[in-house]
């Protein structure tokens, strides 16, 4: 390959011909504006596209490529496969019709599982996946959740689900499961000496009572089985900690919190808010009972008011402050809320309570079809004045507790959030650490509002506004300050905020917020909201309710992830309302708005990385032919001194090419002027086919935002830089300016050169061609170097 060129491009500037033309050209508008929204169209378009054909190409093996050919041979269609990047597995798979149905439900899966477990990556589906729960939805169709197991042991959490429609045919497969484990490797790591780290490992573990054992596959974050110990450890009610230890080398493969942050009678009382509740009680002589008998769920054949003895009622106990101390150790102490008169005597925290949950339990049923929490019409247990001084709520599994710091149970919206815990437990079990976690305590937001939304007309799309200190706003996540980072910062609204599980935004939270389960959910939060009010063209919180129950209760398995979520609720849109409806569009734009995307998994954004390893360079180089685009990438086998980059050489113009921060993704000028894009393992570029039309680019780390300089009608570039969200194919237009210099004239910023975003996307470098104006009067043009601020477009002078 010939040597690198040395001729800089700084060092040369237009001639006074060239520059008196950009300058005419200026004052004149050459009328490129009216292009920008085909071009930002195209270039989105083109991004999209590259993008989503790396992610395929990139982790297909060659036996599933010839498994899905097979598979869309046999049902004559185009199958929709996305895979999970790090493991190559099925995240989704779709087709009008993947499999007829036969004689059973749990036959058509089994057949489905057994023909495809190539494309799975699957080896003895019939031993890999047992079935765990069949539930049906309103339109008639059926959804199968499949465990994982290998060689007779849990492979946790993971799972597979089959979604058949109402004719019993598979039309969609979804999950988070790994592919067979390799190995069969033996425990190294004996079952006390695991219970000793894991109480090493969790927050006052050493006294912690051993609640279970149990020797499983742990399915990592990266989708390796690795064979653990998993371990509960009981703390306090609020506090029980699930550990896994690697049962190869003792190491913590994770660990977290597992606590989620008869005779009618009818009544009124007194509740927080100083509002009279209408109460329906058990009455048991002249004794009447915070015991709700009164709903479909309640079997008359209990007898009441012991909770043991209750089938389908709604009972609230008061703790009385027990267990006493701050914050509160060992089980609280369970007391009847009781009076002797139905209008009175009643504790106001009771009262908020049992009227709540009423409220929660009749949304479920009304708007959803849910018998209670469990869907069977199991009892429903909330406990008040949990505590002394205890600033929390929270659901253990079991039941809802309210601590006695605030009282949590007058916001409607809080018993909704808790309550909604119980029912995840019982539908996706989302794992409660990182975006799973996330995803857990969002859905209890956005089920907390809907259930303030039946109650009350609307939501305040406020959690727990009812409070001292509200928890999250769905609305606008900025406007509630996470308080526990080192520096206090408002709630993230997308992606390109989230805080990953080692950024030191959460140091400051306890256990690290395991990964940002509460911080991080304001994420979503704000994907619910864009979709039932904040887009133009919403679609109203009671259909956009109806998607994400149908998400929580049959689309998610206990690891799933943001972009999982995504994809369920496009699946759930479409089945409710139809392919290509309206709710189906809104909900890709509410996800898209808070920069879900479906092109590959949304990991977080952390701070600026340490890599180690080979560089690989992208680069510019001169040949006989002229500028060429080369690379050098030992991972791919190129030469020392670096190869070329297309598989057909040909001339590109010389200006920088751009690569996404991920190193996935290349963008650069054509020898026309063309913007085009690859993926940097491939040799084909995708371009926009309007050649003439870019002067220079560069794009930001995400690559959810492009910036573009424009030619003019002479060929000249333009005074302006075009920014283009990618998530919504909008474009906003900065006509460059500069600041005074010291003798007090305006500099003429005559246009924008090479550019570079920062890793946060907050500021957008570039050289620019600048005439300044000395104090005689002389006109001098010289590279400047400057930084816009995306978010005010204000520009600072860098170098001059």
């Amino acid at each position: 390959m010939p040597a690198i060129a040395q001729d800089r491009k700084q060092l040369r500037l237009p001639t006074p011909e060239v520059a008196a033309r950009i300058k005419a050209a200026i004052s004149n508008d050459a009328g490129i504006e009216d292009r920008s929204p085909e071009i930002a169209q195209r270039v989105t378009n083109l991004i999209v596209a590259v993008q989503v054909a790396g992610q395929s190409s990139s982790v297909i093996t060659t036996r599933q490529k010839s498994a899905l050919d097979q598979l869309e041979e046999r049902t004559a269609s185009r199958v929709d496969l996305k895979l999970h990047p790090q493991t190559g597995v099925v995240r989704q798979l779709k087709a009008d019709l993947l499999h007829r149905a036969e004689a059973t439900d749990a036959a058509t899966a089994q057949s489905f599982l057994r023909a495809n477990h190539e494309l799975l990556k699957i080896k003895a589906p019939d031993e890999e996946f047992r079935l765990a729960s069949s539930q049906t939805d309103e339109q008639g169709g059926r959804h199968l959740r499949f465990n994982q197991e290998f060689r007779g042991l849990p492979v946790w959490p993971a799972q597979a689900l089959v979604h058949l429609d109402a004719l019993g045919n598979v039309e969609l497969v979804n999950g988070v499961y790994v592919p067979t484990p390799e190995s069969e490797p033996e425990p190294q790591i004996e079952q006390d000496k695991a219970v000793g780290l894991a109480r090493s490992v969790a927050r006052e573990g050493d006294t912690a009572t051993l609640r279970g054992v149990e020797l499983i596959y742990y399915a990592t974050d990266a989708g390796i089985a690795r064979l653990g110990w998993k371990i509960e450890l009981f703390v306090s009610t609020d506090t029980v900690w699930l550990v896994v230890i690697d049962a190869e080398n003792g190491g913590t493969l994770v660990s977290y919190n597992k606590v989620n942050t008869g005779n009618a009678a009818t009544g009124s009382g007194v509740d927080l808010l100083n509002v009279r509740r209408t109460l329906n009680l058990y009455q048991d002589g002249n004794t009447y009972y915070t015991v709700d008998t009164s709903k479909k769920m309640y079997d008359p054949t209990s007898t009441p008011p012991s909770a043991a003895k209750t089938r389908g009622g709604i009972t609230v106990y008061d703790t009385k402050h027990t267990p006493a101390g701050s914050p509160p150790k060992g089980q609280a102490t369970r007391y009847f809320n009781t009076s002797t008169s139905p209008m009175s005597g009643w504790v106001p925290d009771s009262v908020s309570a049992a009227w709540g949950l009423s409220e929660v339990y009749d949304y479920y049923l009304e708007r959803h079809g849910r018998n209670s929490i469990d869907g069977k019409g199991g009892t429903i247990l909330g406990l008040v004045r949990y505590g002394n001084s205890y600033f929390n709520a929270f659901w253990d599994g079991e039941a809802m507790y309210f601590g006695d710091g605030e009282p949590y149970a007058r916001a409607l919206d809080i018993v909704g959030h808790e309550m909604t815990h119980g029912v995840i437990s019982s539908t996706s079990n989302l794992e409660y650490v990182n975006q799973s976690g996330a995803l857990n305590e969002s859905l209890a937001d956005i089920f907390g509002e809907a259930v303030e939304a039946r109650t009350k007309g609307a939501p305040d799309w406020v959690n727990g506004a009812e409070l001292g200190t509200p928890s999250r706003s769905l609305k606008d996540p900025h406007s509630i300050n996470n308080t526990c980072s080192p520096t206090t910062r408002p709630y993230p609204n997308k992606m390109s905020e989230y805080l990953a599980a080692d950024s030191p935004g959460l140091s400051g939270c306890k256990d690290a917020d395991h990964g940002g389960v509460h911080i991080n959910s304001s994420i979503v939060n704000h994907a619910f909201y864009q979709l039932a009010a904040g887009l133009p063209n919403a679609i109203g919180i009671r259909d956009a309710e109806r998607i994400f129950y149908d998400v929580m209760t049959l689309q998610l398995a206990p690891k799933s992830q943001f972009i999982d979520a995504r994809l369920a609720a496009i699946v759930s849109a479409e089945k409710l309302f139809g392919k290509g409806s309206g709710q189906a569009l809104r909900t890709a734009q509410a996800f898209d708005a808070v920069e879900i995307f479906d092109t590959s998994p949304t990991p977080a954004p952390p701070p600026v990385p340490v890599v180690s390893g080979a560089d690989s360079v992208v680069f510019l180089f001169k040949d006989s032919k002229g500028w060429q685009l080369g690379r050098r990438e030992t991972a791919l086998g190129d030469a020392a001194e670096g190869n070329y980059v297309l598989a057909n050489p040909r001339p590109v113009a010389y200006e920088k090419p751009s690569v996404s921060g991920d190193g996935a993704l290349m963008a650069f000028i054509s020898g026309d002027h063309d913007f085009c894009v690859m993926n940097t393992n491939a040799s084909t570029p995708s371009c926009t086919g309007l050649p003439n039309t870019f002067s220079s680019l560069a794009l930001s780390p995400s690559a959810r935002t492009v910036a573009v300089v424009l030619l003019n009608a002479a060929g000249d570039p333009d005074n302006k830089i075009r920014l283009i969200d990618i998530s919504t194919s909008a474009s906003r237009t900065i006509t460059l300016q500069a600041a005074a210099t010291e003798a007090g004239a305006i500099d003429t910023v005559l246009f924008a050169d090479q550019m570079t975003f920062d890793f946060a996307k907050s500021r957008l470098f570039y050289d620019a061609v600048t005439e300044i104006a000395d104090a005689d009067g002389t006109k001098t043009l010289v590279w400047a170097l400057y930084a816009l601020d995306i978010a005010t477009n204000s520009t600072l002078s860098v170098i001059k």
